[in-house]
């Protein structure tokens, strides 16, 4: 072995903090990602109502704006909470939105207060993956921002001393503190391109 075994440990260890689990050994399959399954996301119709559309994927096999906002926050679960940060080094709730959507060219003010003004209100019975959720933590003014994933879901950079985590909006810490929702992306911005609200 030559002394390997310690690269097996030290990647079993990073592994478990990362909250994964090492299940396989011997070689990695390679890092190829295959083309997105179509999926079926609730779309609001004309009328304000919700109709079940399917989320087109481009013919290249890229990721519509919406998944590949959900895929991004999702790539930083672990990252740590730094305040005032917006790098992958660390984030802060509106750091990590506002990185997030930087890198699919989406400019967001900086800051979860004026984040809340960006886009457009949607009712939380409307949320669709990419909406901005938002939070008073701290009084009554917005205070906390995280990016709606699906399912009820949320991916944000919670406090110091914790990591981007996923929570789900109904928990009632998150419930109670529930401030409402903004959409930045058109609804219909399901190809490549980000189709922004104002």
């Amino acid at each position: 072995m030559n002394g390997g075994w310690w690269r097996v440990v030290i990647g079993a260890a990073l592994a478990v903090l990362a909250g994964c689990t090492p299940l396989r050994r011997g070689p990695l399959p390679p890092l190829t990602t295959p083309p997105p399954a179509k999926t079926t996301a609730p779309v609001p119709d004309a009328d304000g109502g919700r109709t079940d559309r399917p989320d087109p994927t481009p013919p290249d096999g890229s990721l519509p704006v919406r998944d590949q906002v959900c895929a991004l926050a999702r790539s930083y679960l672990g990252t740590p909470y730094v305040y005032g940060g917006a790098s992958p080094d660390g984030f802060d709730c509106s750091g990590l939105v506002f990185h997030v959507y930087r890198e699919v060219g989406v400019s967001l003010p900086r800051t979860a207060g004026a984040q809340a003004s960006a886009g457009r209100h949607v009712n939380r019975t409307s949320l669709l993956p990419g909406d901005l959720v938002f939070f008073r933590t701290r009084g009554t003014r917005i205070s906390h921002v995280g990016i709606y994933v699906g399912e009820g879901r949320f991916v944000h950079a919670p406090s110091s001393g914790k990591t981007v985590r996923v929570d789900s909006l109904d928990d009632p810490w998150w419930l109670r503190r529930y401030a409402g929702a903004r959409r930045v992306l058109a609804a219909s911005s399901s190809g490549l391109a980000a189709s922004v609200l104002p």
